[in-house]
């Protein structure tokens, strides 16, 4: 599978990862942070769940 075929979340996962590698940062300081972004998300999918607002179009092309 090419990359122009993948999923928006695979697309998102690339980029993060690469944002992350070209930065340097130490594997603890990564990890602590993505767990605060996890949490800040869960949050964000269980607002959005009970309000039924989601908004979660896997189609949408992320910038490249």
């Amino acid at each position: 599978m090419s990359l122009q075929s993948a999923p928006a979340h695979i697309l998102l996962a690339v980029d993060l990862i690469e944002l992350l590698e070209n930065n340097d940062l130490p594997a603890d300081t990564v990890l602590k942070a993505l767990t605060l972004v996890q949490q800040d998300y869960q949050h964000k999918l269980s607002r959005e769940q009970m309000s039924g607002s989601g908004n979660h179009d896997e189609r949408r092309p992320i910038s490249r």
